[in-house]
């Protein structure tokens, strides 16, 4: 019986995952779902660390975020959760420490199947997810085309080939890139690992460069297919143009309407900007 248990668990989540793309979604969260992960030397990697013993709160889908009711056939249950559909892009704000970064690789972990008692039996995601990350590596025939019009000193060959010791975004840029061209069904982007001028645009930056932010907002159609699912604490530019915004404090999921979020924007930029001007006077 135990074993029998264990089995149609394990059958829920494949069937499950298999069903998420004509239910046009990439990715699933249910309820009551624990996120959080406890590392130990015998498991140290969080898509297959068991439960946390300190921070461990249960999910739960704001109604705001509206909640999906999927079907788990081998044990005939219904449950409720977040739903990250096909080409959507997904904002996971708030402040630092709030439990961001432990959402997203949640959704990661969701590629593996787990047992009972893991908290992470209905996180359930598809397979052929990417992430993309500051990294200072050698390039070699990178397309960076995407986010690059031109190539900064150093860097051989063109935007669609660039060779050499790319920076922290120009490799993120490339891993962007590929993801998409790949036809990734699902791209995860965590600001404390990304490069911060590839996503929103500084006054420093010259007009060769196109960062995420502008890209969603002008030319979506250049993410193809591919739905952006990323965490966001200091880059409201970015968290501006997602589609669906969840606020997470204290590990606990609220929802911030676009429309609210953008003018609240709006108006830190005219204060902001108001102050440089009297400064300088």
């Amino acid at each position: 019986r135990e074993l029998e248990t264990a089995w149609i668990g394990t059958l829920d989540q494949q069937l499950l995952r298999e069903a998420l793309p004509s239910l046009g979604l990439v990715s699933f969260v249910g309820d009551e779902s624990r996120l959080a992960r406890h590392y130990t030397r015998y498991r140290p990697f969080f898509r297959t660390a068991g439960p946390s013993e300190d921070v461990n709160i249960p999910f739960t889908c704001p109604g705001e975020l509206e909640p999906v009711e999927v079907e788990l056939p081998a044990s005939n249950r219904t449950v409720t959760g977040l739903g990250i559909r096909k080409s959507e892009v997904f904002a996971v704000a708030g402040s630092n420490a709030q439990g961001k970064t432990t959402f997203l690789d949640g959704i990661l972990a969701g590629m593996d199947d787990h047992a009972a008692g893991d908290g992470r039996e209905q996180v359930v995601t598809v397979h052929g997810l990417h992430t993309a990350e500051a990294t200072t590596s050698l390039m070699t025939g990178a397309d960076i085309s995407m986010f690059f019009s031109a190539l900064p000193p150093g860097i051989n060959g063109t935007p669609r080939a660039a060779s050499g010791m790319g920076s922290g975004s120009m490799n993120m840029a490339s891993q962007v890139q590929r993801a998409v061209e790949r036809g990734a069904p699902l791209l995860i982007i965590d600001e404390d690992r990304a490069a911060p001028n590839l996503l929103v645009r500084s006054c420093l930056q010259t007009g060769e460069i196109t960062p995420l932010s502008e890209i969603l907002a002008r030319d979506r159609g250049k993410m193809g297919e591919t739905a952006l699912v990323f965490a966001a604490c200091a880059l409201d530019m970015l968290v501006a143009q997602a589609d669906r915004i969840m606020v997470l404090d204290r590990h606990i999921a609220s929802a911030l309407d676009r429309k609210s979020f953008r003018e609240k924007v709006a108006e830190s930029l005219e204060e902001m900007a108001d102050d440089l001007r009297n400064v300088a006077r």
